[in-house]
């Protein structure tokens, strides 16, 4: 697994003690006029060298946008670039967008950083070949997962709730299963219901 650097150090815990993934990092650039944290694909090439010099093939590109820790966003460009690089390299790229209603939205902090991009809407201006097995048509491809939850946003971590959205019919089916086992109640469910059609809150 490539993850752009800096990253959320608990990721290489949670990635090899339970599922015995190696992580490499590809190291960010930091813009000194903007102090933005810019992924270029020259640092993803390096990592992805660097994970096979040591006899493992990456197969995921995992991206916290908003960056945890820097909290810059990446830019539309960026991280288009990053769904092409990992699509021309056969890789999964796993976007975790867990802080994307907490960026900053002052006229400075939006004309130094970049206001932040979904990669569900940047996976959808690419274009894909069209696979009947996905579910959606296709739309994003069974390439691209994107995940969010409502620990860090709505500071609701005790409530266990996330998101993964997947087009991949395979994937989507496994954890179908796995979701016998840790379904959330409908107190929460009703919770978080209105809690989100709350527009005016």
């Amino acid at each position: 697994c490539i993850l752009p650097a800096p990253y959320y150090t608990c990721f290489e815990n949670n990635l090899s003690m339970v599922s015995n993934i190696n992580t490499v990092p590809a190291f960010l650039r930091q813009e000194q006029s903007t102090l933005s944290w810019i992924l270029t694909e020259s640092s993803l090439e390096d990592a992805y060298t660097r994970s096979m010099d040591q006899g493992h093939r990456p197969a995921m590109l995992l991206i916290t946008n908003p960056n945890n820790p820097t909290g810059s966003c990446y830019s539309a460009e960026e991280l288009k670039m990053a769904l092409s690089w990992a699509r021309k390299k056969g890789m999964f790229l796993i976007c975790d967008e867990i802080y994307a209603n907490t960026t900053h939205t002052t006229t400075q902090m939006v004309d130094n950083h970049h206001v932040f991009t979904s990669m569900f809407n940047v996976a959808l201006s690419i274009p894909t070949p069209t696979n009947e097995e996905n579910i959606g048509g296709g739309v994003l491809g069974d390439d691209v997962l994107v995940m969010y939850g409502f620990s860090k946003d709505f500071g609701l971590s005790g409530l266990r709730v996330g998101i993964l959205y997947t087009e991949n019919r395979e994937l989507h089916d496994a954890h179908d299963n796995l979701s016998s086992f840790s379904a959330i109640s409908s107190d929460t469910q009703c919770l978080l219901n209105d809690l989100l059609a709350d527009d005016q809150w």
